[in-house]
């Protein structure tokens, strides 16, 4: 029950959080990314990377950076819950979370009924700032047309370089800065 509690919070606070008009890049698989998004409160954080040139309406790749400043979860219960509502959001979804250390990874496919479009996305999970709260890394990927273990071995060539993912740079990018933004 606490877990689900601490999934209903993060809800709670990101939907409550405000947008900024900053936009610094990162490299990841050797592509740009550029922050198209990013918002915060004394709760939460999250900032969204998508390639130059897309919108967060029409990405075909996105890394998101998220904090959750007072969740009592581990990485390893925050991969876990992620796998099992893709699993129940999403036919084929095929969660897998992998725990190395501190830190904890989940894998799956999403695709919405009657869409030919299906999205890969890999979650990283890492202990917050000192240790406090937690922080993710996101890589989604969408593609047109393709099934869902298609596009989970496509998608699944960034798994390896997720894995690997600096959690540093996350931490610092949505550090807690006061109230709101």
């Amino acid at each position: 029950m606490a877990v689900m509690r601490t999934v209903l919070a993060l809800v709670a606070a990101l939907a409550g959080l405000t947008a900024a008009r900053a936009e610094p890049t990162l490299v990841f698989r050797g592509e740009t990314f550029v922050q198209r998004y990013e918002s915060g409160n004394d709760k939460a954080r999250l900032a969204e990377f998508v390639p130059p040139g897309e919108t967060l309406q029409t990405w075909t790749k996105l890394i998101g950076y998220r904090a959750v400043f007072d969740s009592v979860q581990s990485p390893t219960d925050a991969a876990a819950v992620v796998g099992k509502l893709a699993q129940q959001r999403y036919a084929g979804a095929k969660p897998r979370v992998m725990v190395k250390g501190s830190e904890a990874l989940v894998e799956f496919v999403a695709k919405a009924p009657n869409s030919n479009v299906i999205e890969y996305n890999v979650f990283k999970y890492a202990p917050g700032q000192d240790g406090r709260g937690i922080v993710s890394f996101q890589y989604a990927q969408r593609f047109r047309g393709l099934d869902p273990d298609d596009a989970r071995a496509r998608g699944g060539e960034a798994l390896e370089e997720a894995a690997a993912f600096d959690m540093t740079r996350v931490r610092t990018t949505t550090a807690r800065r006061g109230a709101s933004f």
